[in-house]
């Protein structure tokens, strides 16, 4: 999350347009299969990471 962050600082985004993008983006990081995709990116020997489709 602090690397997202940091990017948007990057991107001259101000504290006010940081804040609309912080609540929404800690709570989608935070939904269980979305979690469970992101942390499959640390496994032994990943090459990428796989994302469902709408039908999933």
């Amino acid at each position: 999350m602090a690397l997202v962050e940091e990017e948007l600082e990057d991107a001259d985004l101000s504290k006010q347009e940081l804040k609309q993008y912080s609540k929404p983006l800690n709570q989608y990081i935070k939904h269980k299969s979305i979690k469970a995709i992101l942390g499959s990116a640390f496994k032994y020997g990943c090459v990428g990471v796989g994302w469902p489709t709408a039908k999933e």
